[in-house]
């Protein structure tokens, strides 16, 4: 039987489930300029793989 494959939330590619890592998704906010000035951190917690969690801002969830 092959392995179950899950979902990550940011880019929809599909892991193991091991793969996958608990995060909370970050929007960065900018000033006129293009320089970062502030952040967002969402609540929800979210599943990233971990192309997903290099490229895009995040925190672990695990983290304060």
């Amino acid at each position: 039987m092959a392995p179950v494959k899950y979902t990550c939330e940011s880019c929809g590619g599909t892991e193991d489930a091991e793969a996958l890592q608990a995060v909370h998704r970050i929007y960065l906010e900018t000033d006129g300029e293009g320089r970062v000035v502030g952040e967002q951190v969402l609540p929800g917690i979210e599943r990233w793989c971990v192309a997903c969690r290099t490229i895009y801002p995040n925190h672990g969830a695990d983290q304060a």
